[in-house]
C-alpha cells in the first residue's frame, strides 16, 4: 500500500523569499466595477489582463451599466501601455474569459457578448485578436442565436493554432472544442456527446497531448431546460475535430459534479481536476489520471467533512502532476492543499494556512521555469476586513519555500497566474475600495524570487563522471547516497533585517563547508561535483550533517551578510562543499551542491 504522507503548515513569515516587483490597479476609466479573469505573459514580459469593465452610457435594454469586454497591457516594468474596451453589437454584457499569446505576438481573447434583439435577449460567443499595439484585427461573434454561447478557455498548439472551449447551441448549449486558423474563423468544431439531450453541457479547459490531439473536461447536464444544477464531470479527447473518446464521472443526482482544469504530459497521461457530489449536500476534491486511450490510472480525493474542490493542475517538464485544492483539511477554516499525483497513486500532500482563521480559497498552480511550484488564491486580509492575494511557493518534494500576503488599499480576488522568465511570476483579477459599491479595478502584481538554483546537477553529461541528480529537484552531482547535494534558503536577504538562512540537505553524516562567492559559474568539474560559485570567496562555516543535512546560521552566529560582508544590495553565489568518502565516481573524497544565487535588498 502506497503511504500519503500529508503535512500541515502553518504560514511562514509573510514578507520571506519574494519581491513584489510592482503591483498595479487599473480602473477601466468609468469608476465602477472591472475584473481581470485571466492574465497572460507575452515573449517580452508584458502582462495581459482579460476580463470586463462596466459602462455607464451603452446598454438598451437593459438601462446602463452594462458591461463591456476589457483587455489591458501592461508592459514589465508594470506601467500600462493601453487598456482596450469592446462594446458588442447589441450594446448588452460583454466578458473576457481567456487571454493567450500566438506564437506570432498576437493577442487573442475568448468570451461571450450578449445583447436584445427583437425582444430576446442573446449570447454569442466572442474572440478578439489584437495585435502587440492594440489595434484591433477582427472581432467575431458566433454561435447558435437561441442558445447560451461561451468561449471559457483558449490555448496555443504546438503547431501554432489557437484552440478555444466552452459550450455552443439551443436548449442550454453543447461542450465544444474549437480549432481557429489564422484569421480566427473556425477551422473545426467538436461537439462533445450529450448524456440528456438538452441539458447544459460546457467545457471549461483545454490541453494538447503529445501527438497533437487535445483534451477537453467540463460538465455534462443529466437534466434538461439549460440547468447546471444535475451535472457530471466529463474529460474526453479529440484528434483532427473527432472525439475518440469521453469519459463521464457521475456524481449524486441533484448536484453539480465538474472538472474544472486539466494538464498532459509528454507520456500520454492527462490529469483532469475538480469536484464531485457524494451526495446533494456534501462534495469531495477529486483528480484522476487517464491514458491516452482513457483507461483510468488512478483516482486521488480530497475529502473533509465539508465542501472540498480540486481546482487546478500544472504539470512539470518531467511530466509529474502537481494538483491544487482547498477545503477544510485543518482546524480554521478552508486551506490550501497542493499534491504530487503519481499514475501510481498520491506521492505526497502538504496542506498550507495561510493564517488569519478564514478561509482560504485556491485558484491556481502554475510550475516557474526555476522548477519550483507556486499555488495562489486568496485568504483573509491581515489588515481585519477583506481578502489579500495569498500565495505560497513550493519544490518538487513538496517543501514550503516562501509565502507571500500582497494586500493593497482594498480586497484581492484571484483568478489569474502565469509564469514567466528567470522564475518571475505575475498573479491578478480584481481589487476593490472597500465601503464603495461596485467599486472593483482590474489587478495585477508581478513577482520575483530573491533567490535560485544555478548550475545543478541534473544534467547527467554535465557532471564529471555523468553522475546526475534527479531531475526537478535542483541539487548538486549524485553522490555515493544516490542523491545531490542540495542547496536551498530560508528566510529573507534582507540587510536591513536579514533573517537567511541556507540550508544543505542530501549529504553523507560528514563534514561540510558553507561559502560564498560573487560570480555565477557554469560548473567547472570538481572533485566528484561541480564549482558554481566563482569570483572572491569567503568561507562561511563548517558544519557536520546529521541525517545528511544542516543549516548557517545557527542561533548566536553572525548573520550571513555580516560573516560574508554583503554591505550593500547585489547578488552574491552560495554552495556547499561536502567529505563523500566513499568509493564512488572519480578518487577524490568530496563533492559540492548545486550553486544558489540570491539577490539582497535593502
Amino acid at each position: 500500500m502506497r503511504l500519503l504522507l500529508t503535512i500541515l503548515v502553518a504560514a511562514a513569515p509573510l514578507h520571506a523569499q519574494s519581491l513584489v516587483e510592482w503591483s498595479v490597479r487599473q480602473d477601466g476609466g468609468l469608476s465602477l466595477s472591472d475584473y481581470a479573469h485571466s492574465l497572460a505573459i507575452a515573449a517580452d514580459g508584458s502582462v495581459l489582463m482579460a476580463g470586463r469593465g462596466f459602462n455607464q452610457t451603452s446598454g438598451s435594454p437593459p438601462p446602463p451599466p452594462t458591461s463591456d469586454a476589457l483587455l489591458t497591457k501592461l508592459g514589465a516594468d508594470g506601467v500600462v501601455q493601453w487598456s482596450r474596451r469592446f462594446n458588442g453589437p447589441l450594446s448588452g454584457d460583454e466578458r473576457l474569459e481567456r487571454v493567450v499569446v500566438a506564437d506570432d505576438g498576437s493577442i487573442w481573447s475568448g468570451g461571450y457578448a450578449g445583447g436584445y434583439t427583437a425582444g430576446a435577449y442573446q449570447i454569442t460567443s466572442l474572440l478578439l485578436r489584437h495585435d502587440p499595439a492594440g489595434n484591433l484585427i477582427s472581432s467575431r461573434g458566433f454561435g447558435d442565436a437561441t442558445g447560451p454561447n461561451n468561449i471559457r478557455s483558449l490555448a496555443v498548439a504546438p503547431d501554432g493554432a489557437v484552440h478555444g472551449c466552452g459550450h455552443d447551441g439551443a436548449s442550454g448549449g453543447d461542450a465544444v472544442v474549437w480549432r481557429f486558423d489564422a484569421n480566427g474563423d473556425t477551422a473545426w468544431m467538436a461537439r462533445i456527446p450529450e448524456v440528456f439531450p438538452g441539458a447544459y453541457d460546457t467545457a471549461y479547459e483545454l490541453a494538447f497531448g503529445p501527438a497533437g490531439e487535445v483534451y477537453a473536461c467540463g460538465l455534462v447536464g443529466t437534466v434538461p431546460g439549460g440547468t447546471s444544477q444535475d451535472s457530471s464531470a466529463f474529460v474526453a479527447r479529440i484528434d483532427a475535430g473527432v472525439v475518440s473518446w469521453m469519459r463521464v464521472v457521475a456524481g449524486a443526482p441533484g448536484a453539480t459534479s465538474v472538472f474544472y482544469s486539466l494538464a498532459t504530459n509528454a507520456q500520454g497521461a492527462v490529469c483532469s481536476v475538480g469536484t464531485i457530489f457524494t451526495s446533494t449536500s456534501a462534495q469531495d476534491g477529486a483528480a484522476l489520471i487517464h491514458d491516452a486511450n482513457g483507461n483510468l490510472l488512478v483516482r486521488s480525493d480530497f475529502s473533509s467533512a465539508q465542501a472540498d474542490y480540486a481546482r487546478a493542475v500544472a504539470v512539470d517538464p518531467w511530466g509529474r502532476f502537481f494538483v491544487g485544492a482547498d477545503g477544510y483539511f485543518g482546524a480554521t477554516g478552508r486551506d490550501f492543499a497542493l499534491e504530487l499525483l503519481a499514475t501510481s497513486g498520491p506521492a505526497w500532500r502538504v496542506v498550507v494556512d495561510g493564517g488569519g482563521g478564514g478561509d482560504d480559497s485556491l485558484r491556481r498552480v502554475c510550475v516557474l521555469t526555476t522548477g519550483d511550484l507556486v499555488v495562489a488564491g486568496s485568504g483573509p486580509s491581515t489588515a481585519g476586513a477583506g481578502n489579500d492575494a495569498l500565495l505560497f511557493g513550493f519544490d518538487a518534494g513538496g517543501a514550503t519555500r516562501w509565502t507571500r500576503k500582497i494586500a493593497t488599499s482594498g480586497s484581492e480576488q484571484v483568478f489569474g497566474l502565469a509564469a514567466g522568465p528567470s522564475g518571475t511570476l505575475v498573479v491578478g483579477g480584481w481589487v476593490d475600495t472597500q465601503g464603495v459599491s461596485n467599486s472593483n479595478d482590474q489587478w495585477s502584481a508581478k513577482l520575483a524570487r530573491t533567490a535560485r538554483a544555478f548550475c545543478t546537477g541534473e544534467v547527467a553529461a554535465s557532471c564529471p563522471c555523468g553522475n546526475g541528480s534527479t531531475p526537478g529537484l535542483q541539487a548538486g552531482c549524485a553522490n555515493s547516497l544516490g542523491s545531490g547535494g542540495r542547496l536551498v534558503d530560508l528566510g529573507s536577504s534582507s540587510l536591513a533585517l536579514d533573517t537567511l538562512a541556507l540550508r544543505g540537505t542530501g549529504m553523507p553524516n560528514s563534514s561540510s563547508l558553507y561559502f560564498q562567492g560573487v560570480g555565477a559559474g557554469s560548473g567547472a568539474p570538481f572533485g566528484d561535483g561541480l564549482r558554481c560559485a566563482t569570483g572572491a570567496t569567503i568561507r562561511l562555516a563548517t558544519r557536520v550533517n546529521s541525517s545528511g543535512a544542516s543549516t548557517y546560521p545557527s542561533a548566536g552566529e553572525q548573520a550571513i551578510s555580516v560573516r560574508g560582508a554583503v554591505a550593500t544590495p547585489g547578488v552574491r553565489s552560495y554552495q556547499v562543499w561536502y567529505r563523500n568518502s566513499a568509493a564512488y565516481c572519480t578518487p577524490s573524497t568530496f563533492n559540492l551542491s548545486n550553486g544558489l544565487l540570491v539577490l539582497w535588498t535593502p
